[in-house]
């Protein structure tokens, strides 16, 4: 795993993994589930930080 990520960062960071639930699969374009979002939102605040954000 470690060359994997290692090839994959050459093409940007690689955030926090996120644990496979069952939960995803009820995802739609016009909703997420409540229950995902302490799951998804860390890793999207990482990336909002430091792309939109510039932190």
């Amino acid at each position: 795993m470690t060359e994997v990520n290692e090839q994959l960062s050459r093409f940007g960071k690689i955030t926090a993994i996120i644990p496979d639930r069952i939960d995803f699969q009820r995802i739609t374009t016009f909703q997420t589930p409540l229950s995902l979002y302490g799951i998804i939102t860390p890793v999207f605040e990482e990336i909002f930080a430091d792309r939109l954000w510039k932190k």
